[in-house]
Order: C-alpha cells, then structure tokens, then sequence
C-alpha cells in the first residue's frame, strides 16, 4: 500500500493549442509563463512532504509489526 502512495505522480501537461482559439493559446502562455515557477515550488513542497509522511508511517508500521512480535507467544492480559 506505502509503495502504490509512493509512486511518483507527474502533472498532466496541457499544450496552448489543444485549447482552440488562439486568444485561449495566447493567454493559457502567458499563465503558462507565470505560472511555472510557483507550480515548480508547490509540487516540490509536496514530494518533500509526502517522502516525509511516508518515513513517518513506515515507522509505524515497523513498530506494530514490533508490537505483535510480542503476542507471537501466546495471549497477554493487557
């Protein structure tokens, strides 16, 4: 399951002539042009974030696997 939320998601990209008209290509351009670095920094902001709640919840999922080691002898009054 970690590894399927791990898998690297790439924007879809859209071509300004895909759009129609060419007042819609000549203005998707410009947000293209402005719109790029701040698109850059927003998804290079949600891999760091998601590479750290995956080393987050690997670590829970090693101390479960910890935990149950533990009723591996037989059951324990909690």
């Amino acid at each position: 399951m970690l590894s399927q939320a791990a898998e690297r998601r790439h924007p879809s990209m859209v071509a300004g002539a895909e759009l129609g008209s060419r007042v819609s290509a000549a203005a998707f351009e410009r947000f293209e042009g402005y719109w790029s670095t701040p698109r850059s920094l927003l998804t290079d902001s949600a891999g760091a974030l998601s590479a750290a709640l995956l080393s987050l919840a690997e670590g829970y999922e090693q101390r479960d696997a910890e935990d149950a080691g533990m009723f591996e002898g037989g059951v324990r009054a909690i």
